[in-house]
């Protein structure tokens, strides 16, 4: 029989859907269609395609999913009942069964015999996977269209233990016994199969006799047979399914395996109980209950469950926009710009116990001035006072055992949601705070707040997932106490990843925001507490960083520091961290993970294309004014291609740059070791602007070679082709002991082969034929060597599990007959 539309559809007194003119398709038929109908509504399509892998799914990726996850499971099924059950089946539980299905007769005549009951249960398995992914699709489907504000809130109320409301409502508006015959075939059918699918968990559960693992792990489980208020509640309908049943016997087929199914559909409905937190510890009394009870328990733990831990969805980078002339995008990011000028200046609330205080204007306010326009005041805060710092470390360790309680998939949840919030809802607002304080450009403020900070969000809850998923070999715990996260200025993601990581394994996390770019961070701040964050988990502190820095240091509970800054200042934290393990003023060792300063170079071999090696090193030393850690900052080019590579440099176009450099550029412009190829101009009057500028040295030993300078100045060495080799040892000698980033530009395999060899300690983050600029999360990890950064490696799950404290667990199942070894007899 063809599928018809639900149009096309009406329900029959025969507990039969069918079609104008066609033979009804009785019993569990009626799930197959329902459910069938479920997935093939193009309203829905792409929300129940990313419910379907997982409850906190991406909208914009869900559509990608549903050939592979939704409409290939189903039409397999569907396919397979349609070849198995013959339309005129009068019954198909009773009676005939698959046994009348022209196909498994075929069979039967070719001589394989026990046909019928194999393919009997593969046929139930069917039905039941149809029903299954059904009813866990809608209920998902309701809370996600509450949650986005497309239904009311009312329609998707679930009880404590998350089954939703409505559904038992709705099903009982439509009090034919065809509808109550299909909602309880599917209610059913679904808690079998979750059950059945979830088998391994409680193996693994019964297993583990370690109480965090079931704190962990457990917190889904079935605990008790019965739930009385549910009993009461569905009686009503279990009173009207047997009312009807016995009403319509004489019609309608029913026969003693749909009354088995009804009473098992209540049971499963009345008896499914979620295991609090809190109820752990009343596993214990399990073992004083009789022997009949315990059975009971057993047997819906085993079957009824719908334990689990979630796979979170798959990470994937956030699409890029390019705001072309006249495009939608050019228009929204220009509207959120001029709407955020015309709230200048800016106030960035003081937050205590997660909520905001507006401050009345004070003489100690700060102010933070817009780069390119200095006579304009961007925003102003109230810095946080030392006993302020101490009340928020107090209250960020209150908060820690809350958090750290709450299951993995709800903390994962908070970061997946945040990340939907900065890719729709507050896109351009961030974009619009990132280009006025920070002075970026649209490009660049694309690919910092809008998508590297999602990439963050999203990557760092995978990386999580990677961590726990090791478990039960290891249990790994989040530090104890608390981590004291510095975020630095000229990038806004990077203070959503410092304090995302450390979250995700349950740690709470003090943040101190640069001054600089304390409004774009506070916008990240008010996405995570909107997207679910409790208070106090991450504490938002902005002030004077000594007055910050010297009441974190002092506390005793401070676990690790996440650090993204200069190393100069790095260094400072290092050493007062080691006077404080000397005076044993902390209760652990504190962990240190930082990212700082480089001197990043691109390497010119005379087999590289220069024209795309002057457009990498265009990009790669003066985007966003050269304010990048990983910004080419000197350049080593082959005498027989430097006049080419210096003449299109001077050709190529470059916007507006800026920064406070100009004493170096004053001092180059007058330094006969130096010649002036590009720029060397700068104007003061408005804003802090620069040209682009290029030098180049005489000698190798200039100390613009190791001098970091976060400017848009890079200095040039022009060598001999036959010096190359003798050329590595050198570069890999200079950068000021930095080792962050750096490039070869060749095609020559032989010459990048040994520039990769001998410059192995030279980088962190080696490229071939790229910018050393542009790492992209979830593909490049990015992490400096020597004293650029711990090198934890930030984008990964290396830096998560620097704040982990991995606990071994062992267990022993015999006993020791003696205190003696073998050999001591």
């Amino acid at each position: 029989m063809p599928f018809a539309s639900p149009e096309d559809l009406k329900w029959c007194d025969k507990k039969t859907i069918r079609k104008e003119g066609e033979i009804p398709r009785p019993g569990f038929a009626n799930a197959a269609l329902l459910a069938t109908w479920v997935v093939g509504d193009q309203v829905f399509i792409g929300i129940i395609g990313g419910e379907a892998k997982s409850p906190r799914f991406s909208m914009a990726h869900a559509t990608k999913l549903v050939p592979f996850r939704v409409n290939s499971i189903h039409m397999i099924s569907i396919g397979f009942i349609t070849v198995l059950v013959p339309s005129n089946d009068p019954q198909l539980l009773g009676g005939s069964g698959i046994a009348a299905s022209p196909f498994v007769i075929a069979i039967q005549d070719s001589g394989i015999p026990g046909i019928v009951s194999l393919l009997n249960p593969g046929m139930m398995c069917g039905v039941l996977a149809i029903a299954a992914e059904s009813v866990y699709i809608s209920s998902r489907v309701l809370r996600t269209l509450a949650h986005r504000k497309l239904i009311p809130e009312l329609l998707a109320r679930v009880d404590s233990q998350g089954r939703p409301r409505w559904g038992y409502i709705n099903h009982l508006r439509h009090a034919s016994a065809p509808r109550l015959h299909s909602s309880i075939s599917i209610t059913s059918a679904s808690y079998f199969i979750i059950a059945f699918t979830n088998r391994r968990f409680h193996c693994a559960l019964e297993a583990q006799n370690d109480a965090l693992f079931k704190e962990l792990y457990a917190w889904k489980s079935s605990l008790w047979p019965l739930a009385p208020g549910w009993l009461i509640t569905i009686s009503p309908l279990l009173l009207g399914c047997c009312i009807a049943a016995g009403i319509d016997l004489s019609g309608a087929g029913f026969t003693p395996s749909n009354f088995f199914e009804y009473i098992i559909g209540v049971y499963c409905m009345t008896g499914r109980r979620t295991l609090a937190i809190e109820e752990i510890n009343q596993l214990d009394e399990y073992y004083k209950l009789s022997k009949w009870r315990r059975f009971l328990t057993y047997v819906q733990l085993w079957l009824l469950s719908t334990a689990g831990t979630y796979k979170t969805p798959m990470p994937f980078n956030e699409p890029n926009l390019h705001y072309t002339p006249s495009s939608l995008e050019r228009e929204k990011l220009i509207a959120a710009v001029q709407d955020l000028r015309q709230k200048l200046p800016l106030r960035v609330p003081s937050i205590k116990n997660g909520q905001e205080e507006a401050q009345q204007p004070s003489p100690s306010d700060s102010e933070m001035y817009m780069p390119s326009e200095i006579s304009s005041i961007f925003a102003k805060y109230t810095p946080a006072t030392a006993a302020e710092v101490s009340a928020a470390i107090e209250a960020v360790l209150m908060a820690k055992k809350a958090w750290q309680d709450m299951p993995f998939v709800d903390r994962a949840a908070v970061f997946l949601r945040a990340a939907e919030l900065v890719s729709e809802k507050y896109t351009f607002e961030l974009m619009a705070a990132t280009m006025l304080r920070q002075g970026k450009n649209a490009w660049q403020a694309e690919i910092d707040a809008a998508a590297e900070l999602a990439d963050f969000f999203r990557c760092n809850v995978s990386f999580a997932e990677e961590i726990y998923s090791r478990q039960p070999k290891l249990n790994e715990r989040g530090q104890a106490g608390f981590v004291y996260a510095i975020s630095p200025f000229n990038f806004t993601a990077i203070g959503g990843n410092l304090v995302s990581g450390p979250s995700l394994l349950g740690i709470v996390v003090l943040w101190k925001p640069s001054p600089s770019n304390i409004y774009a961070n506070f916008l990240v701040y008010k996405i995570l507490r909107e997207a679910g964050l409790p208070p106090n988990v991450v504490p938002f502190i902005g002030g004077d960083a000594e007055t910050i820095t010297r009441v974190a240091l002092a506390h005793s509970e401070l676990s690790a520091i996440n650090f993204t800054g200069s190393s100069d200042v790095f260094r400072s934290l290092y050493g007062k961290i080691a006077d404080g393990v000397k005076e044993r003023k902390y209760r652990d060792f504190p962990r240190l993970v930082a990212e700082t300063s480089g001197k990043n170079f691109h390497l010119i071999h005379p087999s590289a294309d220069i024209s795309n090696d002057v457009k990498h090193t265009i990009r790669a030393s003066f985007e966003y004014a050269g304010q990048k850690c990983s910004a080419c900052s000197r350049i080593y080019i082959p005498e027989n291609r430097a006049q080419q590579f210096f003449s299109e440099m001077r050709r190529a176009e470059t916007g507006q740059t800026f920064n406070k450099v100009t004493r170096v550029i004053d001092a180059a412009n007058t330094d006969s070791r130096l010649e002036l190829v590009a720029g060397g101009r700068y104007d003061g009057s408005k804003g802090f602007f620069i040209e682009p500028t290029v030098y180049s040295a005489k000698t190798l030993d200039h100390p613009l070679f190791d001098q970091e300078l976060f400017g848009p100045i890079l200095v040039a060495y022009v060598y001999r082709d036959a010096d190359f080799d003798s050329l590595l040892a050198k570069i890999d000698q200079q950068g000021g002991g930095f080792a962050l980033t750096g490039s070869i530009f060749a095609t020559d395999p032989v010459a990048i082969r040994s520039a990769e060899d001998r410059l192995r300690y030279a980088a962190g983050n080696f490229y071939i034929n790229c910018k050393t600029t542009g790492a992209v999360i979830g593909q490049q990890s990015f992490g400096g060597a020597r004293c650029s950064s711990t090198n934890d490696k930030a984008g990964s799950a290396n830096m998560l599990m620097r704040f982990t404290a991995p606990r071994t667990l062992k267990e022993e199942y015999h006993s020791l007959d003696s205190v003696l070894y073998p050999s001591n007899c």
